[in-house]
């Protein structure tokens, strides 16, 4: 983790939180430690990052998101978690959840912009109500960190296959998936 670098230019959020602990935007450590509980079978052989404040997505669709969809199938990965920090991000990774999910791999991606993630209709957001550029919350702060994941089974959550499905984070301890799942309405 300490070899990976910084990249975001996107001047819609202050870079401070991701700069700070990168476990914001790419929560390998937090993935090590569900690992290390029990709670995830294990990590994949590797992760992506990709700059998600996208005017034009049409790259993003045609030849970075199958790739990353294709590897991620490849690697025998069963889930995929996206954690956007910017607006554009929000758009980025629910198209990307899209492309992944059509190769049989589950995907949840935790917005901070429910209107943004909703027009792009992923399957499955995390609702969380953070400042932007801070998805997991409080720099370090590995314990409420985790506490905002969901929790695995949620990642692929096989009864709520379907249209797009609304878990909302109330504060770290409660997480309240609609019972039985109602989809969020689609934007026509």
């Amino acid at each position: 983790m300490e070899a990976l670098q910084i990249g975001q230019s996107s001047d819609a959020f202050d870079h401070a939180g991701i700069e700070a602990d990168r476990n914001l935007a790419l929560p390998l450590d937090r993935l090590r430690e569900l690992v290390e509980a029990g709670m995830v079978g294990e990590a994949a052989p590797r992760h992506f990052s990709i700059m998600g404040s996208l005017i034009a997505p049409a790259r993003l669709i045609s030849d970075s998101g199958p790739e990353i969809a294709r590897k991620s199938k490849k690697d025998a990965v069963d889930a995929v978690l996206l954690a956007p920090v910017c607006p554009f991000c929000h758009q980025a990774a629910g198209l990307l959840q899209s492309i992944i999910e059509q190769t049989g791999v589950a995907t949840v991606s935790i917005s901070l912009l429910l209107d943004i993630t909703k027009c792009v209709e992923p399957p499955r957001i995390l609702a969380v109500d953070k400042p932007v550029g801070y998805p997991l919350d409080e720099l370090n702060n590995a314990d409420l960190q985790k506490g905002i994941l969901p929790p695995p089974p949620l990642w692929t959550c096989p009864q709520c296959g379907g249209p797009m499905v609304l878990i909302e984070r109330l504060n770290p301890i409660e997480l309240r998936l609609r019972s039985p799942p109602v989809p969020v309405a689609r934007q026509p």
